[in-house]
Formats: C-alpha cells, sequence, structure tokens
C-alpha cells in the first residue's frame, strides 16, 4: 500500500492499483457515503456496529457520533491500515482486529458476542477496501461468514428451545439427584459418535474394550450394545422428546453426564451434572457450587463430551463415528434408536427404504462422491475446524470431511494392562430434595412478584435478573408491540414454574 496525497491535500492510498478513498476529497467522499448508509441502513435499535475495511479513517469521526452502539468492530483487510488507524490515534474506543493480529478473526468475533447472533447487529463495508485488497477481503468475509452461520445456529436454537430449556432445568434440578461425579481419568478414552463409519470399528473396539474408557454419546449406545460393548459413561445434552428413543436403551449400570436442561429421565446409576454456565444454571446455583464440572454451551453433544473429557483425562482421547455427513442412505450407526420410527412409518406402497432416500434428498444441501451433506452437519464441521484442539486428540476416520484431530485409520493397541478403576464420589454440598424444593418455590414467588409489578406497567431495571429471564424466553420483549403478547405468555410460564 502506497500513501499519497489527495487535491486537497488529505492522504489517500494505492493498492492493487486502486484507490482506496478519493483521490479528490477523502472527506467529502465519506460524508456522502455515510449519508447514503444512514438512510438505508442505519437503525436506532441496533447497539452493535461491524465496519468492513474502514481505510484511513474517513468514516470514524462521523461514526464515532452514533451514540446508541454500544460496540463498534473494526475489520481490516490489511495491516497497513490497521497501522495508519493506531499511529493516528483515531479512536480508542473501537475493538479492530487486522489480518496480522495475534488471534484469529473468529476468536476476536467470539469475545465481542461469543454465545448467538445479536439480532441488533450493523454492518457497513467500505466497498474500495475489496478493490484494494481483494484476496484478504475475500478470505476474511469467508471466515466472518461461516462464524455469523454458527452463531445463528445457536441463535435458531436458543429461540427455539428457551423455554424448554427452563422447563426441563428447573425439573431436573428439583427431581434429580445430580451429586454424582467422577474423578480423572488415567486409561485412554475412546467417544463414540453415531455416524456410519461406527460400524466398522465395533469389533476392534470390543476386542479392545478392557484397556479403554468407552463414553458413548446417546445415539451411538443402542449400536454398542449390540457388539456387547457396555460404555463406562454416557453423555447428553439434548432437551428434546426425541432424547427419550435414546435414553430407553441405555444401561442402568451406566451414569449418564448431562446438563439440566437435557430431557428430564431417571438414570438408575445416577447423574452427574454438567453446569453450562447458562442463565438457566445461573438461576438455580448462582454461586456454582453445586457441579463440579463446568463447560459452555457447544451446539452439538459431541463437542461438549470432547471438551469434557480433554479437561478430566491424563491419555490420549480417541473418537469413532463422527462423520458429518451421510454416506447413500445411511444417515447414522446401525442399530439405532430412531430405526423404529422409520419402520411404524413405511407402508408397502412406500416401504422403508424409499422413505430413507426422500428424507437424505430432502434434508440435505449437496452431494459429492456418494456422501451427502446437511446445512446443520455443515455448520458443526465449521465449529469444529474453528476450534484449537490438543495434540492428544485423535480422530479415527472414515469420512471425507476434514475435522481438526490427527487422522488415524483404526483404534491403537492400547497398553495391555486393566483398566485403572474410575472413581465416582459424591458431593456432599448438593442440596437435599427439601432444600431444592425451598429454591423453587422461593424462583416461583419471586417471579410472580415481578409479573405483577409489570402487568401493571411498572418498569424493570436491565439490570433486575428477571429482565433476563424475560429476554432469554422472548427477545423480542423490548419492542413495545410485543410487550403485551410477551407478559401474556410470561403468566404461562411463571404458572408451569409454580406447579413444578
Amino acid at each position: 500500500m502506497q500513501l499519497v496525497k489527495a487535491k486537497n491535500d488529505s492522504y489517500t492510498a494505492i493498492s492493487n492499483n486502486q484507490y482506496l478513498h478519493s483521490k479528490y476529497s477523502p472527506e467529502k467522499e465519506a460524508e456522502k457515503f455515510l449519508l447514503r448508509w444512514e438512510e438505508e441502513y442505519f437503525s436506532k435499535d441496533s447497539s452493535i456496529l461491524i465496519i468492513f475495511e474502514p481505510g484511513l479513517g474517513y468514516l470514524l469521526e462521523k461514526i464515532h457520533s452514533y451514540k446508541n452502539y454500544k460496540k463498534i468492530l473494526l475489520i481490516f483487510f490489511s495491516p497497513e491500515t490497521y497501522q495508519y488507524y493506531l499511529a493516528n490515534r483515531l479512536s480508542s474506543n473501537f475493538c479492530a482486529w487486522n489480518p496480522g493480529s495475534a488471534i484469529t478473526i473468529e476468536k476476536f468475533l467470539e469475545s465481542s458476542f461469543p454465545e448467538s447472533l445479536p439480532d441488533n447487529l450493523n454492518l457497513m463495508e467500505w466497498l474500495p477496501g475489496e478493490s484494494c485488497f481483494p484476496e484478504k477481503a475475500k478470505a476474511i468475509k469467508t471466515q466472518f461468514l461461516k462464524y455469523m452461520q454458527i452463531l445463528q445456529g445457536n441463535t435458531i436454537t436458543s429461540m427455539k428451545f428457551a423455554r424448554r430449556w427452563l422447563l426441563n432445568g428447573l425439573r431436573n434440578f428439583l427431581e434429580q439427584d445430580y451429586s454424582l461425579c467422577i474423578d480423572k481419568i488415567s486409561d485412554d478414552i475412546v467417544i463414540a459418535a453415531s455416524g456410519f463409519s461406527l460400524n466398522h470399528h465395533l469389533k476392534d473396539l470390543k476386542k479392545k474394550s478392557d484397556f479403554c474408557f468407552i463414553v458413548a454419546l446417546p445415539s451411538s449406545v443402542k449400536a454398542l450394545l449390540e457388539y456387547e460393548i457396555v460404555p463406562d459413561l454416557i453423555i447428553s445434552t439434548d432437551p428434546g422428546f426425541y432424547a427419550s428413543y435414546h435414553y430407553r436403551s441405555f444401561p442402568e449400570n451406566v451414569p449418564v453426564l448431562s446438563p439440566l436442561s437435557s430431557y428430564p429421565w431417571n438414570f438408575p446409576a445416577g447423574n452427574i451434572g454438567l453446569n453450562q454456565n447458562t442463565w438457566v444454571d445461573n438461576l438455580v446455583d448462582p454461586e456454582r457450587n453445586y457441579f463440579k464440572l463446568t463447560r459452555p454451551e457447544m451446539g452439538t453433544v459431541a463437542a461438549t463430551a470432547i471438551s469434557l473429557m480433554h479437561h478430566i483425562s491424563l491419555s490420549n482421547i480417541y473418537i469413532i463415528g463422527l462423520d458429518l455427513c451421510i454416506k447413500g442412505i445411511q444417515e447414522h450407526t446401525e442399530p439405532h434408536s430412531f430405526d423404529i420410527l422409520s419402520a411404524l412409518q413405511s407402508q408397502r406402497c412406500h416401504p422403508e427404504i424409499h422413505r430413507r432416500y426422500e428424507r437424505v434428498q430432502n434434508m440435505s444441501s449437496s452431494y459429492s462422491k456418494g456422501y451427502y451433506y446437511t446445512n446443520s452437519m455443515d455448520t458443526y464441521s465449521k465449529w469444529f475446524n474453528k476450534e484449537s484442539f490438543s495434540d492428544r486428540i485423535f480422530r479415527i476416520d472414515s469420512s471425507p470431511v476434514s475435522l481438526p484431530f490427527e487422522s488415524r485409520l483404526e483404534l491403537p493397541d492400547f497398553i495391555r494392562k486393566k483398566r485403572g478403576k474410575t472413581s465416582f464420589y459424591r458431593n456432599t454440598g448438593y442440596p437435599l430434595y427439601t432444600e431444592r424444593r425451598a429454591i423453587l418455590d422461593k424462583i416461583g414467588s419471586d417471579w410472580r412478584n415481578k409479573l405483577s409489578l409489570l402487568t401493571g406497567n411498572a418498569k424493570i431495571s436491565p439490570d433486575d435478573y428477571f429482565y433476563d429471564v424475560i429476554l432469554n424466553l422472548y427477545p423480542r420483549f423490548d419492542k413495545l408491540s410485543d410487550r403485551n403478547e410477551v407478559l401474556f405468555n410470561m403468566e404461562r410460564i411463571v404458572q408451569k414454574v409454580s406447579n413444578l
């Protein structure tokens, strides 16, 4: 990039034979751009603004006057424009990233809005920046869009499941005993997901099952048991009803590790609690005393299992059946808990294999060399590929989907010694049923009181935790047109909470 003087004696720049700003008057050019942008895109309801390549900063002085934005993020396409921004101290109130930063753009965005896509987001792009730095612009915007897709998936999931998470969480907290805890695991760990490739590895796993600690995801349990492989631990995070189809296959002597939001079920071998630092967790356990394990939400049970096992293990971790694609019409391992659903829906003129073919065709977004891919699978693979994982995590690979783990063709020959006995113990600080009942009764009472104030048109402080509860359940509560409807629905929610 070359700095040059414009006709009015201000600076512009040339890169890739293109001007980054006007060669006559960069200031007037920026003013005209902002006027057009304000007419078409500016929203007083937005509180976050992301600017792609602000160049030499002619936009920033005016943007600084937009008082509604609580956060303004600058994404530079070039380290040189970023250095100019720093050298000229254009503003210290912006958060900025450039290709020379020590962190990736995904990590930068994650630190700005880590869990879900904000619905109050504005975007601005200084288009000459793309002409001046085309390759960097394309790569950066591709990474940005991938991260936005992941956040959008999280947001849609949150909107769809928020009320279910709440009721599941409170019901589980009341009725289940989550005092069971697990110690560090010294043996090698095998995590079994339920992709089509799992079947290729089960005979080998059966031979080696005495020499490793086996962690099953719920949808893999039925296939494991078919090969007489009893897992040592099951990890479940699904809040929906269909999780119960998997639960029916769970051996009675295997403990289950799950968060409060998972579908309610009584597991005879005990529940190991997982605090995901969600608003539901913080509602019943604000001091974080009840659960020994804490991991954030990750959108997929496989990611949660990998993160957890890395946290509590001392040896290598091997993942099998994590395919994130469909082979032919085989979506998952066989047998599978959902097979019964497909069989029940089949008819003589519409047989099961045809229904499976139609399902794959309808759900897939792309196809290549015998494999189908869905939007949700693509989102999961993008999530994995934006993360950094330990070099002691390996994927036993039979899938064309690339993931950031070292690949192996088969499970290793584990050290030929009997596994150490994994220690489970009780958290004596976990509240008794009567204490949990009292906590829920207080929550219900507090909510009824606060709701009665709100229905009387009283204001509620954004710092009040009940305000946060409402926004988690109904993100559009701040929109006046939706207020009465939201309050009506909240009355029903509070009634359900009180009836637990």
